[in-house]
């Protein structure tokens, strides 16, 4: 045992990039998250968190009532803060704004993706990223088509819910 320290010690020193790969690979929560990737015991519920600018026109609630809609619309019982925290996996959207002067335009990203905050650290498994400029408008069907998106893999993994 004392050798196999010693060695580890010694790979670390000399290329701390392999350790740290080995590091993650020898982590079984890892090795267990990339097996069962959005696969949930009770697939029927989902935390989610969203994030919204100051400078967008529009209000965290907006954005928040459309992840709630798209999750009931889908059979899945929206759980929001703070349960996120106690639920490994979770939604989270994330809007940012820039207002054009003298333009009712607004530059914008948005940003969905599905993390799991089973462990010390969040472990984001997907992300899917937009940006454009635009209206109000634009941006809410920037959003809604973001949530689609790890809606539509979230359903494949638990395919339970789809069968309902």
């Amino acid at each position: 045992m004392k050798t196999r320290i010693t060695t580890q010690i010694k790979i670390a020193k000399a290329c701390p990039i392999i350790a740290f790969i080995s590091l993650l690979i020898s982590y079984s929560a890892f090795a267990d998250l990339a097996k069962m990737g959005y696969t949930k015991e009770n697939p029927s519920e989902l935390a989610f968190l969203v994030a919204v600018h100051a400078d967008c026109t529009f209000t965290h609630e907006k954005v928040a009532s459309m992840v709630e809609t798209k999750l009931f619309r889908s059979g899945i019982r929206p759980l929001t803060r703070p349960a996120w925290i106690t639920k490994p996996l979770f939604l989270q959207v994330n809007v940012n704004c820039v207002g054009l002067p003298s333009q009712a335009n607004q530059i914008y990203t948005v940003e969905s993706r599905m993390g799991d905050a089973s462990g010390i650290n969040i472990v984001f498994l997907t992300s899917a990223f937009f940006y454009g400029a635009g209206r109000e408008s634009d941006i809410f069907e920037t959003v809604a088509e973001a949530i689609d998106r790890q809606l539509d893999a979230y359903l494949k993994a638990n395919i339970a819910l789809m069968t309902k």
